[in-house]
């Protein structure tokens, strides 16, 4: 029964990803560190993205990154900043004329990252975005994509101050657009 079970599974798996898959890349800004303003300093954050089409209409991706970058610790003290991002994205097509898909869904991060001085921020991003997929005539498997929508952060990093961990934490609810005017490129195999 268990055998079967298996094979049933394996020769359903081969459906559930007929769309196919791509591989890409895609930068998000992340808040990287909290001060005691309960401001953030943000980074860029490149982010790697598998992505699979399970239908026509849903497809869905797996995002992880990790980036170094150099942030303001205190009033003219800068110090430095490792961040590893993980997280994933769902859209549902809404229309797909020729060469261009527009798209509506969301992305979801969780990003942790180390300061040198031995504080650490988590991060939680919430992406509701709208997508626009677009390839070149011919040129069919590669393709370029926009984001923009709302977005929601919430980061905490900790200090330690005279021996106790102290927390500073910082929510945030704007609105996002893509880094720089292309938010991505992916080959699609």
């Amino acid at each position: 029964m268990k055998l079967t079970v298996f094979a049933l599974a394996l020769a359903l798996a081969g459906t559930a990803f007929a769309g196919g898959f791509s591989l890409g890349f895609k930068e998000v800004g992340l808040p990287v560190y909290v001060d005691a303003s309960y401001d953030a300093a943000e980074a860029t954050i490149p982010l790697l993205r598998l992505g699979s089409a399970l239908s026509p209409d849903f497809r869905i991706e797996a995002l992880l990154g990790y980036g170094k970058s150099s942030i303001d610790v205190e009033d003219g003290i800068e110090g430095s900043a490792s961040t590893f991002a993980i997280g994933g994205s769902g859209f549902y097509v809404i229309a797909a004329p020729s060469n261009s898909v527009f798209s509506i869904g969301g992305s979801l991060i969780y990003a942790k990252s180390s300061i040198e001085d031995g504080n650490s921020t988590s991060d939680l991003t919430i992406l509701p975005i709208m997508r626009i997929d677009f390839a070149f005539p011919n040129v069919d498997q590669v393709a370029f994509f926009t984001e923009f929508g709302a977005r929601y952060d919430k980061a905490t990093t900790t200090h330690e101050e005279g021996g106790e961990d102290v927390d500073y934490s910082y929510s945030h609810f704007g609105t996002y657009n893509s880094p720089h005017i292309l938010g991505g490129v992916y080959y699609s195999f």
